[in-house]
C-alpha cells in the first residue's frame, strides 16, 4: 500500500492507526459529541471490526450505530488515515496483491 497507495484510495503520506490511536480518535471526536456519549469505545471498535470484516451488515446496525461508525470514518478520511482493519481490504487493492492476479491463478 505504501508503494501504490492511490490505488487504494490513499493519499501519500496515510498513517495506518493502532488500537491506542483508534481509541484516542473515537474518545476525541465521536464520544465526545452528545448524541453519542452512551456508547463505550469497546462497542464502537467490536462494531467498526464486524462491519469491516463482513461479519455483520452496515445496514443491520442500529441507526445511532451506523451514525456513530459514519462519523468514524469521516474523521478517518480527513485525517487520511486507516485502522488495521482497513489495511486488508485496501491492501486488496493494490497491484501485486493476491486478488489482482487471482485470474491467473484459476
Amino acid at each position: 500500500m505504501k508503494t501504490f497507495p492511490a490505488t487504494a484510495g490513499l493519499q501519500d503520506d496515510f498513517a495506518i492507526l493502532d488500537v491506542a490511536e483508534r481509541r484516542q480518535l473515537i474518545g476525541k471526536y465521536v464520544l465526545s459529541q452528545q448524541r453519542f456519549r452512551y456508547f463505550s469505545e469497546d462497542e464502537l471498535l467490536e462494531n467498526i471490526t464486524k462491519v469491516k470484516n463482513g461479519m455483520v451488515l452496515f445496514a443491520d446496525l442500529p441507526v445511532d450505530v451506523q451514525s456513530a461508525l459514519s462519523l468514524y470514518e469521516r474523521i478517518m478520511r480527513e485525517q487520511n488515515a486507516i485502522d488495521l482493519d482497513d489495511m486488508v481490504v485496501k491492501a486488496l487493492k493494490c497491484p501485486g496483491s493476491a486478488s489482482s492476479h487471482r485470474s491467473t491463478l484459476l
